[in-house]
């Protein structure tokens, strides 16, 4: 690639990285890191203006947490030869080369996780403060509300071909789950936590990188991302380790079922936000639009052929109790997080 600079830094050359094979940006002097947050600021992803500013205030705060990898060193609104929003990362050397995770190094890191998610639980004032994008209840409902006229742009305009008996069913079912996870507690979650983005910066640190896609929205998203790749019980014996050091009543785990109910829950809740996000990517004009729409494809048939929604993603009453016994003991407020509305 040509050299371009980013403020004063020379980039010098694109490096590639991750199985997804992920482009960042390496810069000669101290090895920077750049990730160039290419964000649909305006009318189609609803962010706003001043992403950049504000997700690197929250990587600011993170800097004190052990699983944040990569110090933030500066930001910008702007890049003089894109035009987009961009963060300067730290670079990190990863000690564990390429040798495959082990379930319970991964399991080591998801207990680090529920730390973060408890604080930010536990006192959600700086999430409000700095009005990231939160998934809360409004926002679940516009998601479904306005994935039909997607669906029919994304089919006008790049032939997704997606049958409309699955945009519809998609579409109702998120309506539907808005008024389920109302009750669920929301703090800053990565996002995208998987092993690719995990690293171990020390013989006894295991931390994450990539935070572009840190929000405010339920716990479970995480959790899920990173145990349903593994077997049933692998999966549940992470996800309880979790739960447990997360330590709240919000989540009881009385049974097998109780974990299966969470898991399944997050990870549909995974695949709506990544249906709305590679949407939005798609929509805003990005590189590797085939890659993205085959996404877009494969999560709404998926979403689609979820047929255990009233099974599963229906809480009692017990659960609900629990919830508000939660919220009067340790929050005393109604919601966490704001609405994008």
């Amino acid at each position: 690639m040509r050299t371009r600079f980013v403020g004063s830094v020379r980039v010098r050359r694109k490096h590639s990285h991750g199985k997804k094979q992920r482009s960042s940006y390496v810069a000669r002097a101290l090895m920077y890191r750049i990730r160039i947050l290419r964000r649909a600021l305006k009318d189609i992803a609803n962010l706003p203006k001043g992403y950049a500013r504000l997700v690197s205030e929250h990587i600011d705060r993170l800097q004190d947490n052990p699983l944040c990898a990569a110090p933030l060193v500066a930001s910008s609104e702007t890049d003089a030869s894109a035009g987009t929003p961009w963060l300067l990362m730290d670079e990190v050397h990863d000690q564990h080369n390429d040798t495959p995770w082990t379930p319970e190094q991964l399991t080591y890191a998801l207990v680090e996780l529920a730390q973060l998610h408890r604080a930010y639980i536990q006192n959600p004032a700086p999430l409000e403060q700095a009005e990231l994008l939160c998934c809360d209840n409004p926002w679940y409902e516009k998601v479904g509300a306005t994935l039909p006229e997607i669906f029919q742009q994304l089919d006008r305009d790049y032939d997704l071909s997606l049958p409309s008996d699955v945009r519809d069913r998609v579409s109702q079912q998120i309506v539907a789950l808005a008024v389920q996870v109302e009750r669920l507690p929301r703090t800053l979650v990565h996002g995208d936590f998987d092993p690719g983005n995990v690293v171990m910066i020390s013989e006894d640190q295991i931390a994450a990188l990539d935070w572009g896609l840190a929000h405010c929205n339920v716990p479970l998203i995480d959790v899920a991302h990173m145990v349903g790749r593994f077997d049933a019980a692998t999966s549940r014996s992470m996800a309880v380790r979790y739960f447990e050091a997360l330590d709240l009543p919000v989540f009881p785990l009385r049974s097998k079922e109780d974990v299966l109910k969470f898991v399944v829950l997050g990870d549909y809740l995974h695949q709506v936000f990544f249906l709305w996000w590679h949407s939005h990517v798609v929509l805003s004009g990005w590189e590797e639009v085939d890659v993205y729409k085959r996404a877009i494809w494969e999560r709404s048939h998926a979403l689609a052929a979820h047929v255990y929604r009233k099974r599963i993603l229906c809480f009692s009453s017990r659960f609900i109790r629990a919830w508000e016994i939660f919220k009067s003991k340790y929050i005393g407020i109604e919601r966490l997080g704001k609405s994008n509305q």
